[in-house]
This record gives C-alpha cells, structure tokens and sequence, in this order.
C-alpha cells in the first residue's frame, strides 16, 4: 500500500461498525482503491479492487457483534445486509445492519449481537456468508 496515498482511518467501535476492527480506504498498485482491514494498529487484510474482486471480501463474528465487507457493485450502490443467528433463531430474527461506504469501492456491513449469519442482497440476488469467528473471544 502506498502510504502517502492512505485515507483517513474509519475507526470501527462497537457502537459504529464492530468490535476491535478498522477500515480504511488506500491505493494499490497501479493506484487502484484497496481497502485495509486493521486490528489496532496492526494491518490484517488488505485488498485490491480488481475485474476479479468479488463482492464479498470477509465476515467475522466477536462476542456481540459482527461484521461483513466486500466490495460495491458496478451500478454503484453497496448492498443490503441482514444479520441472523443460527437454527431456529436464524429463521426467527433478523437485523437489518447499517452500510458503509469507505472509499470509492468498499462497504462495511455491521450489527450488534450474536450472529452466525450474513445475509447480502445487492436487489439482483441474495448470498448467505457464514461468519467466521474473530480471535479467541469469539462466540
């Protein structure tokens, strides 16, 4: 990443987006968008937008929270996302989660609780995600 080209840091909390993790728009090679995936300080995903990037980059879970990322769809609107536990919970409840934009071509999806389950929906087509378990902590 080139680190002079970085963008501000969206800090993630628990109120905000989720748990320990932050995003942040940055430049790649070529100077295509990328988006980085930071614990504290420390970079532990980074990701360049490609022909070949898929919609959904990553999904995790923490101790009562969740969150999923991807990359925005060519018409330009990031996608809808709905938060579901596991079993009988997954069929009963719901939570629709806030998106945001960071950057030109990244979203970040997230939700308060315990959830097992992403579902993404870009109006065309709707994708279940699994969310895989953040550290030791998780759920």
């Amino acid at each position: 990443m080139d680190s002079e080209r970085l963008a501000p840091l969206i800090a993630v909390t628990p109120a905000v987006v989720a748990g320990p993790l932050g995003f942040r728009a940055a430049r790649g090679t070529g100077g295509r968008a990328a988006l980085e995936v930071l614990d504290g300080d420390e970079v532990i995903g980074a990701y360049v937008d490609t022909a070949f990037t898929a919609s959904v980059l990553g999904a995790l879970r923490g101790r009562g929270w969740a969150v999923v990322w991807g990359r925005v769809a060519r018409d330009g609107e990031p996608p809808a996302v709905v938060f579901t536990g596991s079993g009988r919970r997954r069929r009963a409840t719901g939570t629709p989660a806030a998106v945001v934009r960071v950057g030109e071509r990244f979203w970040v999806a997230s939700a308060s609780g315990e959830h097992r389950v992403a579902t993404v929906s870009d109006g065309a087509r709707a994708q279940e995600w699994r969310l895989g378990p953040y550290g030791s902590g998780a759920a």
